[in-house]
C-alpha cells in the first residue's frame, strides 16, 4: 500500500486476512486510489447501510403496533395541515394581481 501524504486522519494499522487485503488492493487499484480511501467509503456504505436497516426495523415494529402506528399517523396529519398555512392566500393574491394588470403584452 502507497502512502499519499494526503490523509486527513491519522491512520491505524488494522489485521485483515490475505484474501481481504488482496480485494481491497484490487479494488484500489481499479478505483485508482490507495486501500485507505477504499476502506474508509467502504466503512461509510456498511455504515449507511445499517442506519437504513436500524431504521426499517424501528418502523416494521412501529407498525406493528396498532395504537403507536395510530398515534403516529395522527402527528402526521397534524403536522400536514401546516404545510399549506398562507399558501392558499399568497396564490388568491397572486391571481387578483394578474387580473389587476391586464394581460400579459397588453400596454
Amino acid at each position: 500500500m502507497a502512502w499519499s501524504g494526503a490523509m486527513s486522519d491519522t491512520s491505524l494499522t488494522i489485521r485483515v486476512s490475505r484474501s481481504t487485503h488482496e480485494l481491497l488492493r484490487d479494488l484500489a487499484d481499479r478505483s485508482n486510489a490507495t486501500i485507505t480511501a477504499v476502506v474508509d467509503e467502504a466503512v461509510g456504505d456498511l455504515q449507511r447501510k445499517k442506519f437504513w436497516a436500524d431504521f426499517n426495523a424501528a418502523c416494521e415494529a412501529l407498525q406493528a403496533d396498532p395504537a403507536a402506528w395510530a398515534d403516529l399517523r395522527q402527528e402526521d396529519a397534524a403536522w400536514d395541515a401546516t404545510l399549506s398555512d398562507g399558501l392558499e392566500e399568497e396564490q388568491r393574491s397572486d391571481d387578483q394581481h394578474r387580473k389587476r394588470r391586464g394581460k400579459p403584452g397588453a400596454r
